[in-house]
Formats: structure tokens, sequence, C-alpha cells
């Protein structure tokens, strides 16, 4: 790979994985990469100092990438940018699709604005509360009637159906937060000044972290294995994968990135292959789960 690998999602088939990279001059693509062969099939540069994640359609026809300048959409059969949609200015750098896949909430230093896909207009927008995030992190519950939303210092509860944040508590130094059934899963830093990350199990109706763990390094991404018995977290400068047990919250193994900088991960569809983007070593790298 070219450039510095982030961020990534994957096809429901596992076929191919779309990759936000970085290269040399600061400057941002996404690049499409064929997992049988293993080769980049496509390089498309979006020519922006700055992207998010990246967000596959329902219907994995339209791939979404947030930038400084609107959210791009890629026409995933042509491999090319079709269009953009605008939301509400600059440096919305997260963006997660709704359950019923009609809307796109674009996440905002302190709000969030959904657009209406069938028409790129904005549906809505929900106030967050906490310390401004410039990417807050969103997961939703499995029947997607709620939604957490992560601020570096507060999760809030959103209900769906109101478009409101229906109660809010305080969590210290969270980056990525992802939902599995009665609980919510969030890693980050330990605080703001510790060089130890910290995974926590926390009850999403009182706040109440039920358990946690810490490590050298930093939580970054979450991945949940298919059957939920596994959560793997990205630790980038631990040059690690921590594995934990969902039943216990305890670490089971630690997966050692030799290349360097492991930053985003994603898990097959079977559970067996675990994929993770090494942002120091340029690489895309397969592991078994």
């Amino acid at each position: 790979m070219a450039a510095s690998p982030r961020d990534m999602t994957l096809s429901r088939r596992n076929t191919e994985a779309y990759i936000e990279t970085i290269d040399d001059r600061g400057r941002c693509h996404v690049a499409i990469v064929d997992l049988e062969s293993a080769t980049v099939v496509k390089d498309i540069p979006l020519d922006f100092p700055a992207i998010g994640n990246l967000v596959l359609s329902s219907d994995e026809r339209r791939l979404y990438a947030p930038t400084a300048s609107g959210v791009k959409v890629i026409d995933t059969a042509r491999r090319t940018i079709v269009k953009t949609l605008k939301a509400d200015g600059d440096y919305g750098f997260t963006a997660f699709l709704t359950p019923r896949g009609d809307l796109l909430w674009v996440a905002y230093a302190d709000h969030i604005a959904a657009i209406q896909l069938s028409t790129g207009s904005i549906a809505y927008r929900i106030t967050l509360t906490g310390a401004t995030s410039d990417s807050p992190d969103i997961t939703f519950s499995a029947d997607g009637r709620t939604a957490y939303a992560l601020q570096i210092d507060t999760i809030n509860i959103i209900d769906v159906a109101t478009h409101k944040v229906s109660r809010h508590f305080k969590y210290l130094a969270g980056l990525s937060i992802m939902a599995n059934g009665p609980v919510i899963y969030v890693a980050g830093d330990k605080d703001m000044r510790s060089h130890d990350a910290r995974v926590a199990t926390v009850d999403p109706n009182t706040g109440k972290i039920l358990h946690s763990e810490t490590f050298y390094g930093r939580g970054r991404h979450l991945a949940l294995s298919p059957d939920k018995r596994r959560l793997y977290v990205t630790n980038p400068d631990g040059y690690s994968i921590e594995v934990f047990d969902t039943a216990t919250g305890r670490p089971v193994h630690t997966i050692a990135v030799d290349g360097g900088f492991p930053w985003d991960l994603a898990i097959s569809a079977d559970g067996s292959t675990l994929y993770v983007t090494e942002a120091a070593a340029n690489a895309l790298t397969v592991f078994k789960a």
C-alpha cells in the first residue's frame, strides 16, 4: 500500500476492503482492496487534509467518506465520487448510518446533523452534552431505538425516535464505543495524562462501570466477533491487538503487530479472520482471529 492506512470497512461478503489512507503530502485517499488477491484495485484521491471514518450503505452501492468539505459519496460499482453531501460546514469527521439505512448521522464537535440520503437535505439535528470532540463516536443498540454518542468526557444516550438526548453521564478519556446487548464497551485512555489505556464495560442505564481493564498504550478502535464472545481493541502505542472475553470483561490474549501502529480493524463474517490497518507499515495485515 503506497500510503498510510487508517479507518476501514469491509463488504459483507468480505471480498473488498475500503480503507482511508494518507499519503506523504498529507492528502487523503480511499483505497479499494480486493481481499482475495490482496491488491489495491482502485485508489480514489480526495485531496483534502482530513477525512473521517468510512461508511458503506445498506445495499453496498454507496460509500460515504466524511471530509473537511462535506461527505463524499462514492459509487462502489464505478469506483468514483458521484457527489458531495453538505451538512453543517467543515470538520464533521465521523459519520454513521442509522439502522434503517435511510439517514446518515454526521457528528460534529457539539452536535449531530442527520442527512436524509434520498434527498441530501438535513432532516434534524441533535445537540450533544459534554466537552467538544472533533470526532465523536456513535453506536446503536441492536433494536435501533437507542444510540450512544461518546464525547471526550461524556456518553450521550439518544432516543432515535425523538432525536433527543434522553440522559447523559460522565466518562473520562473515551475514544471508541460499541453496544453489545445490555452493556456498552468504551475504549480510550485511562485518564488524560496517563500512558495507559482502559477498556470498560458500562451499564448504559446507570453509567456505572461494571468492569474495566488497563494496559500500556491507547485503546483506539473496537470490533466484536460475530458470536459476541470476543472484543478486539487496537492498541497503536503498544503495537498490539488486545482481545477480551465479553462474558467476564477480562483479557484473553494479545496479538502482536510487528509492523507497527495498528489503527483500525474488522472481522470477517465467519469470525475466523481479523483485518488490521497498520499506519506505520503502510499495510493491511491479516491475522487469524
